[in-house]
């Protein structure tokens, strides 16, 4: 009996886990704020689905017809969307042969992608306005110095894609937009992994780590950090093998991702 009650709690444990990573992130900005930290922004033509859970499309092929930031030399690469729990928008909105400039960002190894990505692919958020619709040679959508309830701008695409690139290539000492952290690296990891975060202002950032049943095992940062961008490390020497949860909170922001150790 106490056998079972101690497998229950474990299972409700990583129910409780899995419901903290259905999305539910904050709007980051319009496009030319938000695409700025993406890995590649490009005018697109969509030309077809991939991979189908059901009859919802979890990938598409696009076309890239001009490139506005990044170094892909690809024809066509692979965007996944969401799979129910990822912060990304279903891929029934993107029509086959439609014309949309996407902002994506690289797949990369982590719990919480469909498990078909691979290397060289890419996935798209909607934690801002990354992606707009081209429309006879229209941009509409929430372009720049907007918020999130204000209704689409329209701008001409030849003036967009003049703009986008200027601001997207623009080199400059950059602060980041918003708190992030990142999947940890390399992940599985043994004994030691980076986990990379982002602070938009001074603030006082707490970033730890705890085992599957939510005891804390590591406090890696509990200190003022000035606004930036910041990678740590984490060795787990002293640390079974198993999956772990690390946890970054400032005073308005909480953020949780899963790491797994093996050895």
């Amino acid at each position: 009996m106490k056998k079972i009650l101690v497998i229950l709690g474990i299972l409700l444990s990583i129910s409780l886990i899995e419901k903290v990573y259905a999305c539910s992130c904050e709007w980051y900005g319009p496009f030319l704020k938000v695409a700025k930290g993406a890995d590649l922004v490009a005018l697109v033509k969509i030309k077809s689905y991939g991979s189908f859970s059901g009859d919802m499309p979890m990938s598409m092929e696009v076309e890239i017809i001009e490139l506005l930031k990044g170094d892909d030399t690809r024809k066509t690469v692979k965007v996944w969307g969401d799979t129910g729990l990822l912060c990304r928008p279903y891929l029934r909105r993107f029509q086959s042969d439609s014309i949309w400039v996407l902002a994506l960002f690289k797949s990369s190894e982590g719990y919480f992608r469909h498990p078909d990505e691979r290397e060289g692919d890419y996935n798209i958020s909607i934690c801002g306005e990354y992606y707009l619709k081209i429309k006879n040679d229209t941009v509409i959508g929430l372009i720049e110095n907007v918020n999130y309830n204000d209704p689409p701008q329209y701008m001409s695409l030849t003036n967009f894609l003049t703009s986008a690139k200027q601001i997207l290539t623009s080199v400059e000492e950059e602060i980041p937009y918003f708190f992030e952290l990142s999947q940890n690296y390399p992940n599985p990891f043994n004994p030691t992994t980076k986990i990379s975060f982002s602070v938009p202002k001074d603030s006082h950032v707490s970033l730890k780590v705890f085992d599957i049943l939510g005891r804390e095992v590591a406090v890696l940062a509990n200190r003022v950090f000035l606004a930036g961008r910041y990678e740590l490390d984490f060795n787990a020497s002293n640390l079974p093998s198993g999956t772990y949860i690390y946890k970054l909170r400032t005073e308005d922001k909480t953020i949780t991702k899963k790491m797994l150790l093996i050895k």
